[in-house]
Parts: structure tokens; C-alpha cells; sequence
């Protein structure tokens, strides 16, 4: 198996040390009767990696641990529609739809924390504003990819619960759908465009577009799902890229602010 490198989780551990400040280095006493003062210097961007750049990476780190989870959710899910086994999707439905609620929750708190203007400057005044502002833009590289894999989980949960909704009460539609003259003749009954796919939902499709599971070649293992199990792997892919070069900037600054110097991202298999 692959191995892939969470280079969210290198970061969360460059910054696992204290980062509010940077102490100078306290005078030799003196015969002075003169009271000595213990200085501490602060730097904006080591407290903005404590209060803010940390928090944030901490949520990424989570997310990315929420979207790994949603691959065994959709192969589930494609295993329990192969089985035609309903209990089975609607345990897998209801393994993804417990990943939307936290996803959405740290997402909002990470844009909160990164859009904050008393420590993210909309035009940077000084050499430290540049560094904060390189590092926000970073992090919102890897967020706006966590977004995708979030859209993608919750767009198909949204689909197939309402799908499900339509489809309920699909046998009184068609009892009601039928003809209640006896005697009438009537041709072959044709299915409800509506109610013959339990995995459509809304509008019924047009008749006129080829269906891809019809074309030589791409019947064996072809559905939706797997379809949007590659975009979820896809948007994984993109975060770990991210991820990746936002270690290059963020290390070297946690590092020169006290953080771990010897943090390394631990290898998971990949999606």
C-alpha cells in the first residue's frame, strides 16, 4: 500500500510547544540598589501561532481524520447496494452522515479563527503582517480542499436522504397511478419515471442521455458512488499537497518560536 504523508499532522507537532512568547535572558544581579526587570519580549506572529495558526491546524488535522473515514463510508455504502442490502446502506448512510455535523463545525471555527483582522491584516503594515499573512493563506489552501471532500459527503447523504424521502410512499403513488375503469385495455405498464431508481432523486432523467453503465467497457464496477469515491480521494490528494507546502513555511517559523524542531509527519496508508 502507497504511503502518504499528513503534512497537517507535521505541523500540529512543530507547534505542540508553548508559542506565546520569546523571554530575554534575565541580567546577572547587580550592587545597584536599583530594582532589575525581567523584560518579555512578544512577537505578534509567535502569539498569533499560539492563539490562532495552532488552534486552526488542530481542526485541519481533525478534518483530515473526518474525510479519511468517509472512503470505507462510500465503499460500504457501494457494497450494500451490490448486496441489494437496504440495512446495510443505511448503516453506511448514516456512517457518513455522522462525519457532515463535525466537518461543518471545525470548518466554521477554522474560518473564524483565519479571518480574524486583529491578527490577520487585510494589507500587511510590517515583515511579521507578511509572515501571517503567508501562513493564513496557506492554511485556507488546505481548508478550501477539506471543503470539496465535505461537499461531496454531504451533497450525497442530502441526495439519498431525500431520495429515500420521495420514494417512501412510492407504492400508494403507483396504486393511485392506476387505471380505475375495468375492462379498459392497456399496454405493458411503464415504470414511474419518478419512482424507478431509489438512487435518483428530484427530476427524473432525460430519457435522451446515454447512460455510462450501457457503454461497453465501463459496465464492470461503474455506479455514482464509485464515482464520487474518486472525487473524495481526489480532494485528499489536494489537501496533502496543501498541507505539504504550507510545512515548508510554518515549521521554520513555529521552530524559531520555540516549537518542535524535530517534528515529523507520521505515514498513513493512503486513500
Amino acid at each position: 500500500m502507497r504511503i502518504v504523508i499528513p503534512f497537517v499532522a507535521a505541523l500540529a507537532l512543530a507547534l505542540a510547544l508553548p508559542l506565546q512568547s520569546v523571554s530575554a535572558p534575565t541580567p546577572a544581579p547587580s550592587t545597584s540598589s536599583l530594582p532589575v526587570i525581567v523584560r518579555t519580549v512578544s512577537r505578534r506572529v509567535c502569539s498569533a501561532l499560539h492563539t490562532h495558526i495552532g488552534p486552526a491546524i488542530g481542526m485541519l488535522n481533525q478534518d483530515d481524520a473526518y474525510i479519511a473515514k468517509g472512503v470505507p463510508g462510500f465503499q460500504a455504502y457501494n457494497t450494500a447496494n451490490g448486496n441489494d442490502s437496504e440495512a446495510g446502506k443505511g448503516i453506511a448512510l448514516l456512517h457518513l452522515e455522522n462525519l457532515v455535523g463535525p466537518l461543518a463545525d471545525n470548518t466554521i471555527a477554522v474560518q473564524k479563527l483565519l479571518n480574524d483582522p486583529n491578527v490577520f491584516p487585510a494589507q500587511p503594515h510590517d515583515a511579521q503582517d507578511v509572515q501571517l499573512l503567508v501562513m493564513r493563506a496557506k492554511l485556507l489552501q488546505i481548508l478550501t480542499a477539506q471543503n470539496a471532500s465535505l461537499d461531496i459527503i454531504n451533497g450525497f447523504v442530502q441526495t439519498q436522504q431525500m431520495a429515500d424521502l420521495q420514494h417512501a410512499d412510492e407504492g400508494l403513488i403507483q396504486s393511485i397511478a392506476q387505471p380505475d375503469v375495468k375492462g379498459q385495455r392497456s399496454g405493458a405498464p411503464t415504470a414511474d419515471p419518478l419512482t424507478h431508481n431509489n438512487e435518483q432523486a428530484g427530476l427524473a432523467p432525460d430519457p435522451y442521455t446515454i447512460d455510462p453503465a450501457t457503454i461497453p467497457g465501463l459496465t464492470l464496477g461503474y455506479n455514482p458512488v464509485s464515482r464520487l469515491l474518486e472525487g473524495l480521494k481526489w480532494t485528499q490528494r489536494q489537501s496533502s499537497k496543501h498541507g505539504s507546502d504550507a510545512a515548508k513555511t510554518i515549521i521554520p517559523i513555529s521552530v524559531g518560536c520555540g516549537g518542535n524542531p524535530n517534528a515529523r509527519p507520521l505515514p498513513t496508508p493512503s486513500p
